[in-house]
């Protein structure tokens, strides 16, 4: 389960970076980089979204400074080929709002190769659109433990290993 869908979390980092995202992404995790500090301090300073990601990005995540948290999330992908070696039952969510991932679950579900995927869509109407499903958790909730229900072998069932 994907309950944020997210495909490439370095979007959301070069949100806050001006210039090319490749470029971003190699100066974010070179060894210095005063500039990128600069502009991570700046969003920082000047956007309460930007403090508010930096810093749950740097409790989650770890990393002393904007940029050591911001190097490490660029790792956190599902590109390059990632998605499309996930062969299970796959459940994507999407909220309708994302203000940090709009577009990123479509993505996800995109490059599945899987048959059994399905991308369950939260919207504002039921109150669940915003990131995080804020205002809608239970309501999101009940749909994703739906999904789960439908896709739980029962225990009696007998199940077969999967391959290490």
């Amino acid at each position: 389960m994907a309950v944020d869908g997210v495909y490439d979390f370095s979007v959301l980092i070069t949100r806050f970076l001006e210039g090319d995202r490749t470029k971003s992404r190699a100066a974010v995790k070179a060894p210095e980089a005063p500039e990128i500090d600069e502009e991570l301090a700046r969003a920082f300073e000047s956007s309460p979204t930007a403090r508010w990601a930096i810093t749950h990005g740097m409790c989650v995540m770890g990393g002393r400074t904007p940029r050591e948290y911001a190097a490490r999330a660029m790792d956190f992908n599902a590109r390059d080929g990632v998605a499309e070696r996930i062969d299970c039952a796959a459940l994507i969510c999407e909220a309708e709002d994302d203000l940090f991932f709009k577009g990123q679950p479509e993505e996800v579900f995109d490059h599945l190769t899987t048959n059994d995927k399905t991308l369950l869509r939260l919207t504002d109407v039921e109150g669940a659109g915003a990131h995080c499903r804020v205002g809608g958790q239970r309501y999101a909730f009940e749909k994703i433990f739906d999904w789960l229900d439908d896709h739980t072998p029962v225990a009696d069932a007998p199940r077969t290993p999967t391959p290490q």
